[in-house]
């Protein structure tokens, strides 16, 4: 059994009434709005997901590919890339997107100091280091001035 609310039928309740009802309806209103955000974000995601799953399937059959020609032409090649590598190329930096308010995490994909959209980018350990990345920013800058 449900408990209606007792509310003396004046005009000064049934202002306070319309203003709870618009008020209702206008969070409602801004709710469906962050719904639909989040769910374009979603869609926009879920394509980028698979145009990444369709492109990896196909490189993953020419690496596979490439991996067995290589190794029937020269033997093993692990001994060779493990003493070749010296630090990891590719990192990984997370972000905060704001999306109607609610904060997504965002992973950006860095390879060798460059974003993938060919931004570019400072690499991990020269925030520890601002000397570094000075003298880096000065060497491209002398470099573009000169061409």
């Amino acid at each position: 059994m449900s408990q209606k609310e007792q509310i003396i039928p004046t005009r000064m309740n049934l202002a306070l009434l319309k203003d709870r009802q618009a008020s209702a309806v206008k969070g409602h209103s801004l709710l469906k709005k962050k719904v639909d955000a989040l769910t374009m974000r979603f869609r926009a995601v879920q394509h980028q997901i698979f145009a990444a799953k369709q492109e990896a399937v196909q490189k993953l059959s020419a690496a596979s590919l490439a991996l067995a020609q290589a190794q029937y032409a020269a033997g093993s090649l692990f001994s060779l890339a493990t003493q070749q590598a010296a630090s990891a190329s590719v990192h990984i930096v997370e972000h905060t997107e704001n999306v109607a308010g609610v904060l997504l995490p965002r992973l950006l994909h860095l390879h060798s100091g460059r974003r993938l959209d060919g931004a570019r980018r400072s690499h991990p350990r020269w925030r520890r280091r601002p000397g570094c990345a000075q003298a880096v920013h000065r060497r491209a800058a002398a470099t573009s001035s000169s061409s």
